[in-house]
C-alpha cells in the first residue's frame, strides 16, 4: 500500500472516530428520553392493572360463590366413619374404598374429633376436569388418574391425619411432634439416624438401653438434656451435622463456627450455646420421624380410644400424654418402639441379586466376543 493511500485510510478512520464520538452522546440522550417516556407510561398503565386484578378476583370470587349455591354437576355426600366426603356419583365407590381405607386404620383411636367433625372432604380420582364443590371448610383427597393407588390412598391418609393434628395444636404435644398423624412412611430413615448420629445415648438405646432410648426422643426435651445426649467430644461432630440455618439470628451462627474450630479456647462452650439455642427437635438425637414412629406405636398399643385420652388434657405433659393413650409404661412404650425401628433396619446388599445377574450378563457378552476370530487376532 502507497504512501498516499495509508495516509487516506488513516484519516478516514479518524473521521470515522470522530464522528462516532460525536454521535454516542447524541444517541444516549435519545436513548435516555425514551426510557423515561417508557417509564412515565408504564407508570401509568400500573394503576389500571391494579384495577384489573381486583376485577378479576371479584369475579372469581362470585364465580366460586355461584358454584357453590348451584353445582354445575349432581355430587355426593358420604358418611364414613366420623368423615364427611363430598364426591360425584360415578365416583363413589372409590371414595368408599379409598377413604373407607384409610380411616380403617384411625377409627378405633379416634370415637370423636370436633375437627373432624366441621372439615369436609372432596374426594376426586378421575381423568374429567371437575372441581368438587362444598360450602364448609375442607380439605381435598385428588391425584391425577393415571397415578397408582397407593398414591391416592397416601393422600387420603395424610388429608386425614392432617386434621387430626389440629386436635393436637392446643395441647403440649406440639412442641414436641409436628406432622400428620399416620404410620411413618419411612421407618427405616429413623434406624438410620438411631445408628449414625454421634450421641451416646443413641449408640446405648441401640444396645438395648431403654432409658437411653427414651432420652434420645426426647419427650418434653430441652437444652438440660444436652449432657445426657452428646459427650463433649460428640458435640462437635453433632453440631457439623446440622447444617446453618437461613434465618438463624448471627449469635447462632456464631457459635456454630466458634464450635467448629476444635480445640480453640472456647469451642466446647459455643457447641453447647449452639445447640442449646436451636430447636429442640433439631438438637436432639432423634429428630421428627422417630417421634412420629413414638406416637404413632403408642396410638396403636393404647386401641380403641387411644387417641382421645392423648389428647384429653391440653395442659398435660408430653410423656404423660403418650403413656395415657398407649396404656403402657415408659419401658413398655419404649421397648415397643426399638423393636419396630430394628425391624425396618434396611437390607444392605438388597438389590444385589440383579446386579450380579447383569454382570454375568455382559461377562457372557463381552466373553463370546474375545473368542471370535478378528484381524486384531490371528484366527
Amino acid at each position: 500500500m502507497s504512501r498516499a493511500r495509508r495516509g487516506a485510510v488513516a484519516a478516514g478512520l479518524c473521521l470515522a472516530a470522530a464522528l462516532l464520538a460525536a454521535a454516542s452522546p447524541l444517541a444516549a440522550r435519545q436513548q435516555s428520553a425514551a426510557e423515561r417516556a417508557l417509564v412515565q407510561h408504564l407508570d401509568t398503565l400500573l394503576p389500571i392493572l391494579r384495577e384489573a386484578r381486583l376485577q378479576a378476583d371479584r369475579a372469581a370470587a362470585a364465580r366460586e360463590l355461584l358454584l357453590r349455591a348451584r353445582p354445575t354437576e349432581t355430587q355426593d355426600t358420604l358418611a364414613i366413619g366420623l368423615l364427611r366426603v363430598v364426591t360425584f356419583p360415578d365416583q363413589a365407590h372409590l371414595a368408599r374404598s379409598v377413604v373407607g381405607g384409610a380411616w380403617d386404620g384411625l377409627s378405633g383411636m379416634v370415637t370423636e374429633s370436633r375437627y373432624l367433625r366441621e372439615f369436609t372432604f372432596t374426594f376426586h380420582w378421575s381423568s374429567r376436569k371437575r372441581t368438587v364443590v362444598v360450602d364448609r371448610p375442607y380439605r381435598s383427597i385428588e391425584a391425577p388418574v393415571w397415578a397408582p393407588p397407593g398414591i391416592i390412598e397416601g393422600n387420603a391418609r395424610e388429608a386425614i391425619g392432617a386434621i387430626l393434628f389440629m386436635e393436637m395444636q392446643r395441647t403440649r404435644l406440639l412442641q414436641w411432634v409436628r406432622g400428620s398423624i399416620r404410620a411413618p412412611l419411612h421407618p427405616e430413615r429413623v434406624y438410620r439416624e438411631l445408628a449414625t448420629v454421634p450421641s451416646h445415648a443413641n449408640r446405648a438405646c441401640m444396645a438395648g438401653d431403654l432409658d437411653a432410648c427414651w432420652t434420645a426422643l426426647g419427650p418434653g426435651a430441652d437444652s438440660t438434656r444436652l449432657p445426657r445426649w452428646y459427650s463433649p467430644e460428640e458435640m462437635p461432630l453433632r453440631v457439623a451435622s446440622i447444617g446453618p440455618g437461613r434465618w438463624w439470628p448471627a449469635p447462632i451462627l456464631a457459635a456454630r463456627l466458634k464450635c467448629l474450630e476444635r480445640g480453640s479456647p472456647g469451642s466446647q462452650p459455643a457447641c453447647a450455646r449452639f445447640l442449646a439455642a436451636v430447636a429442640p427437635e433439631i438438637a436432639a438425637p432423634l429428630g421428627m420421624e422417630a417421634r412420629r414412629l413414638l406416637l404413632w406405636v403408642a396410638l396403636e398399643a393404647g386401641g380403641p380410644g387411644s387417641f382421645d385420652r392423648l389428647v384429653a388434657d391440653p395442659g398435660m405433659p408430653t410423656a404423660d400424654a403418650l403413656l395415657a393413650a398407649s396404656g403402657l409404661s415408659a419401658e413398655e412404650l419404649t421397648s415397643r418402639w426399638r423393636e419396630q425401628v430394628l425391624a425396618a433396619r434396611p437390607d444392605t446388599y438388597s438389590g444385589l441379586g440383579a446386579s450380579a445377574g447383569l454382570a454375568l450378563f455382559w461377562f457372557l457378552v463381552f466373553g463370546a466376543l474375545a473368542l471370535r476370530s478378528t484381524r486384531w487376532r490371528p484366527a
